[in-house]
Formats: C-alpha cells, sequence, structure tokens
C-alpha cells in the first residue's frame, strides 16, 4: 500500500510540475497579482486539488513543529503552486483572491522555512488555514 501511495504522490507532483511550467510558459500572473492569465486551465477534479492542497498543508504543519526545513519548504511550494493552479477554477474575484492569498502564503511559509523562522512560520500558516476556511465556507457545497 506505501508503494502505491508514493507512486500516486509522485505522479500528482509531477502533474502539478507540468501544471506549473504551463502556467510560467503562459505568462502566468505574478505574486500578489488577482487577476490570473486565462490561457491557463486546471484539468484535475477540484475534489482532487482540494484533497492535496490540504495534504499538503498538513505536511508543511507537521515540518514546522518538527522544524525539518526540507519538508516545509518542498510543501509549502507545492502548497503554493496548487493554490496558483486553483486560482483559475472559478471566475468569482473572491474564489481568484482567496486562492492567491493562499498561494502567497505558502510561498512565505517556504521562505521562512529557509531562514528558520519556523514560529513565524507557524503564524503564517494559521493565516493560511484561515484562508481556506473563507473560502470553505462561502463555496463548499459539502463538507
Amino acid at each position: 500500500m506505501k508503494r502505491q501511495v508514493r507512486v500516486a504522490i509522485g505522479r500528482f507532483v509531477a502533474l502539478a510540475a507540468l501544471a506549473a511550467g504551463a502556467a510560467l510558459y503562459a505568462g502566468g500572473p505574478p505574486e500578489g497579482s488577482t487577476q490570473p492569465d486565462r490561457a491557463f486551465a486546471p484539468v484535475a477534479p477540484i475534489e482532487t486539488l482540494m484533497y492535496w492542497q490540504d495534504r499538503a498543508l498538513g505536511q508543511v504543519n507537521l515540518g514546522l513543529v518538527k522544524k525539518n526545513t526540507e519538508r516545509v519548504t518542498k510543501h509549502a511550494w507545492l502548497l503554493a503552486e496548487l493554490a496558483n493552479v486553483n486560482s483559475y477554477r472559478k471566475p468569482d474575484v473572491r474564489y481568484r483572491t482567496w486562492a492567491l492569498q493562499l498561494r502567497d502564503k505558502a510561498s512565505q511559509i517556504a521562505r521562512l522555512a529557509e531562514q528558520k523562522k519556523f514560529q513565524q512560520g507557524k503564524q503564517v500558516a494559521r493565516e493560511a488555514k484561515a484562508i481556506c476556511k473563507k473560502c470553505h465556507d462561502a463555496f463548499r457545497e459539502d463538507d
């Protein structure tokens, strides 16, 4: 079972890397932007995207507790890219804004971890979770 999970994670990370490359090639939105470039369109179901965002944030939090720079940075950058992809999901400005805020918070967490500022990273992770909650309260159809 563990091998299947690793293979699935590996495939998803490869998909995210391809999506990141496509967004970069398409001239994706700069950090802090709330107006995504519409040349890019996600392909994975939103439930899959949300599942992996949640998993990445969980790994970020675990890494922050353990003060594991590598775990935090890898998962924070993955979360940032997934949130970036997620910003293309809905045309609603609130949805895009929250997705891009999450992207920016995850990027900030990665940079803080690189500087070994784990306590500050924990605070930013809580802010990221609050952004998730706001969006879910507004858009999630079922729990």
